[in-house]
């Protein structure tokens, strides 16, 4: 990833921050967007990247954001979003406050941010988008249901964004990490667990809750050469739980 100019969205969050260092270790110049707080200010000094103080839910601002990347990095070839919010419980008892915030942030977000790139994707010859979805996308959330409909809008964005962006040399991809950093009490009460506290049995099968610095791994694939003839992808980062949870459906029946 040497030399390539990359706009990341919701760089502050925890898997944003991966990303930005895992970039960076790549040889990557990199713009970031997020609140500019003197904690977010500090890390982007210290990781010597650009930072953009910016509202992602404001159409205006995104624009805003997207002229001052191209202009501060000289173009741009590749744009990651790791923006999002969560909100929690079933989906028909989502009050409508909850439903706006995650549809402007998870979906109207991501999707102006994709389209105001695409031209300077296009003008660089051709590109990389890299979309942070959820493995919440892939099989259904009953505790986060209008969350994961909207995660699951991120896959389909990505795949027609793909196939629009296949002729201009465009590569869009998605990926979708399981929980990073709690699950819930396997006894129905709602209260979250630290990773270490968790019994073995309701772990992934690989033994562990995901990490930051995996997702930012399965972005740095797609953001490679070595992803070069893969686009409309989705990648479920979540140690083995989707394939485990299918067969424990199958077994069952």
């Amino acid at each position: 990833m040497s030399g390539q100019r990359v706009l990341l969205t919701g760089a502050t969050s925890a898997i944003g921050v991966s990303i930005a260092e895992r970039l960076r270790r790549g040889g990557a110049r990199i713009a970031l967007t997020g609140p500019a707080d003197e904690h977010n200010q500090a890390l982007a000094d210290r990781a010597d990247v650009v930072l953009l103080d910016v509202d992602e839910r404001d159409p205006k601002q995104v624009r805003e954001s997207v002229c001052a990347a191209v202009d501060r990095l000289g173009g741009l070839d590749a744009l990651v979003i790791a923006t999002g919010v969560m909100c929690k419980g079933p989906l028909a008892e989502t009050p409508d406050a909850d439903w706006d915030e995650l549809l402007e942030t998870n979906v109207f977000a991501p999707f102006a941010y994709a389209t105001e790139c695409l031209p300077a994707l296009r003008d660089a010859g051709g590109g990389s988008i890299v979309i942070v979805s959820s493995a919440a996308a892939l099989w259904p959330d009953t505790g986060a249901g209008a969350y994961a409909v909207t995660k699951r809008s991120l896959v389909m964005l990505a795949e027609m964004l793909a196939m629009e962006g296949a002729r201009h040399g465009v590569r869009v991809n998605s990926v979708c990490p399981d929980d990073t950093s709690v699950l819930i009490a396997a006894d129905g009460n709602g209260e979250a667990q630290d990773a270490n506290a968790t019994p073995t049995q309701f772990r992934p099968p690989l033994g562990r809750l995901v990490q930051p610095a995996d997702v930012a791994g399965a972005v740095g694939y797609f953001l490679s050469e070595a992803a070069a003839f893969c686009t409309g992808a989705s990648l479920a980062v979540d140690g083995g739980m989707r394939a485990a949870a299918r067969a424990w459906a199958v077994a069952a029946v």
